[in-house]
């Protein structure tokens, strides 16, 4: 599944459109979904810091 996110992820921002970097995936057994994209910036600042150890 983690590579289907990330090929998610590059499709939606393609063109610095939709900048997110988390996301909250509901599903009921009905087969209802629901997905909330969102950019975290304190996460952003993490990822970035540790980046350049």
């Amino acid at each position: 599944m983690t590579f289907d996110i990330l090929e998610l992820h590059r499709i939606t921002t393609e063109g610095d459109g939709n900048k997110w970097n988390g996301a909250v995936y509901e599903s009921s057994s009905d087969g209802k979904f629901n997905m909330e994209f969102i950019w975290d910036q304190d996460f952003q600042d993490e990822v970035e810091r540790l980046a350049k150890d």
